[in-house]
């Protein structure tokens, strides 16, 4: 959800902004679902896209500082950025069709800049 509310500038995930779902299973070390609710405040950033921003989203801080703002190096794969990268590039026409090209461009440019801090190895 971090990397969704980064390229995306959504500065609103407070916690009423997700539901947390239990999996129907018996293991006690199975993990939380966390769904993303209200993107309302998407794409709503300053002037420049490529600014990193202070933010109160708690999960923006794998890539974001959220206290003083400026982009950090994060574990990513780069290589898992880049698939991403041609998932969202397809996306280009849904967007054309709505009249959010400048959205598209915002959201690929900072897909960018978390690429290009990429030092790990995780696929999410």
């Amino acid at each position: 959800m971090g990397l969704f509310d980064v390229i995306t500038e959504n500065t609103d995930r407070n916690p009423g902004n997700w539901f947390e779902e239990l999996p129907e299973s018996d293991q006690q070390n199975a993990e939380v679902e966390i769904i993303p609710i209200d993107h309302g405040m998407s794409w709503e950033g300053g002037a420049d896209p490529l600014e990193a921003e202070p933010t109160a989203n708690p999960f923006a801080g794998h890539y974001v500082n959220t206290e003083e703002g400026g982009w950090r190096a994060n574990d990513l794969s780069p290589r898992y950025l880049a698939s991403v990268r041609e998932l969202l590039q397809d996306l280009r026409p849904q967007f054309e069709q709505r009249g959010r090209e400048s959205w598209h461009d915002r959201m690929m440019q900072r897909l960018a800049v978390v690429a290009s801090n990429a030092r790990g190895e995780t696929v999410l």
